[in-house]
C-alpha cells in the first residue's frame, strides 16, 4: 500500500468528532497508524469492526495515545524481536526522544542480527544512526509531536515516521537557504548527502558511544544526549536511501504536498498528493529480495586496487 493511498485515508478522516471514529474492517500497514496519529490530533475516540484490528492497535500502543480505556494488558512476547510500539516524540519533553530511540533501535538491533545478510549494505550500520537524527528532528526542529513506528511482518521490514510540524520548506526558509521555492524542492534539497539545516558546534563534545549507532551488534540500549540538548549530528536522509538502493527497499517522503517515491528497482520519483502538516516517511524492506540483491553485491569483484595499479605504472 502506498503513502499517497494512506495519506488519502487519513485527510478523509475529520479532524473533530463527537461520536468514536470507526475503523472499518481492512488492512492498514504502518505508515497509516502514524500519519492517523500525526495528522488527526482531534480524535479521542476509536473504534473497530474487525477484532484482529483492535487486537493489533492495542499490541502496538495505539489505545495509550487515543481512548486509553480500550487498552487491555497482554502478553507482548514478539515486542522487541519483530515489532516496537509505536514511539511519541514530544517536542516539549526531551526524554521522548530517548525512549523512541531505544523503542525503535533495540528492535531494528534485532532484526539486523538476525538477518546478517542486511549488512553488506555499507549503509546498513547508519540506520540506528538515522532513526536518531530523525527522532531529533522532529524534538528540535518541528516544534510539535510526531511518532514512529517499526515491524518485521512476515518477510517485509517497515519503518515509519510522521510528525505535525513545520515541513521541510519551511524549515529551509527559516535558515534562508537560497533557491528552494516549493515542496518537491526541499525534499530533493533534504535527501542530499551533507545537507542539514543543523550545525554542530563540538563535534567530539556532541559524539554519541560506539554501541548506540556505529555496531547494530554490540550494546543494548545506550544513548546518551548532551545536558543542553544541544547534540545534534546533522545526518541526512541519504542513509536510508543508499539503503534502499542496495537493498531493493523502497522509500516514501511526504511533506506539504509532495511525495517522494523511490522504488524496488531503484527508480526516483515525484508525484503531488494532498497536503500534509509536517513530515512523513515510510521505508520497507523486502527481506527476500534484499538477500539476493546483497548477496549479490557482495560478490562483485572490487577492481578498484588494479585500476589504482595501472594508473600508478603509467
Amino acid at each position: 500500500m502506498s503513502l499517497l493511498s494512506n495519506i488519502e485515508k487519513v485527510l478523509a478522516i475529520p479532524e473533530i468528532q463527537s461520536d468514536p471514529f470507526v475503523f472499518e474492517k481492512n488492512f492498514f500497514d504502518p505508515s497509516f497508524w502514524v500519519l492517523f496519529l500525526s495528522q488527526r490530533h482531534g480524535i479521542s475516540k476509536i473504534k473497530f469492526d474487525w477484532e484482529q484490528n483492535r487486537s493489533f492497535a492495542n499490541t502496538i500502543g495505539l489505545f495509550g495515545f487515543i481512548d486509553p480505556r480500550q487498552s487491555v494488558n497482554i502478553n507482548r512476547h514478539s515486542e522487541g524481536n519483530k515489532y516496537s510500539r509505536i514511539q511519541r516524540i514530544d517536542s516539549e519533553d526531551p526524554k521522548s526522544v530517548d525512549l523512541a530511540n531505544t523503542g525503535i533501535n533495540t528492535c531494528m538491533r534485532k532484526v539486523l542480527q538476525d538477518y546478517p545478510f542486511l549488512l553488506v549494505s555499507q549503509s546498513a550500520t547508519g540506520l540506528l544512526q538515522t532513526v536518531m537524527e530523525l527522532h531529533d528532528n522532529v524534538a528540535s526542529h518541528s516544534e510539535s509531536q510526531g511518532f514512529s513506528f517499526f515491524q518485521l511482518r512476515k518477510q517485509e521490514l517497515y519503518f515509519c515516521i510522521s510528525d505535525s510540524g513545520k515541513g521541510f520548506l519551511n524549515e529551509i526558509r527559516s535558515h534562508n537557504i537560497p533557491g528552494i521555492m516549493s515542496h518537491q524542492e526541499a525534499i530533493n534539497w533534504s535527501l542530499k548527502k551533507g545537507n542539514s539545516t543543523k550545525k554542530v558546534d563540538d563535534e567530539f563534545a556532541q559524539m554519541l558511544p560506539e554501541d548506540a549507532f556505529i555496531n547494530p551488534m554490540r550494546g543494548t540500549n545506550t544513548f546518551r544526549r548532551k545536558a543542553d540538548g544541544n547534540h545534534h549530528m546533522g545526518i541526512g536522509l541519504d542513509i536510508l536511501k543508499s539503503f534502499c538502493l542496495d537493498s531493493g527497499g523502497t522509500l516514501e517522503i511526504a511533506s506539504g504536498d509532495s511525495i517522494y517515491i523511490l522504488n524496488s528497482r531503484g527508480e526516483e520519483n515525484f508525484i503531488n498528493g494532498p497536503k500534509i502538516v509536517g513530515v512523513t516517511i515510510s521505508m520497507s524492506i523486502n527481506l527476500s529480495l534484499a538477500k539476493a540483491r546483497l548477496e549479490k553485491l557482495a560478490k562483485l569483484p572490487n577492481i578498484l586496487p588494479s585500476i589504482k595499479w595501472e594508473v600508478s605504472h603509467e
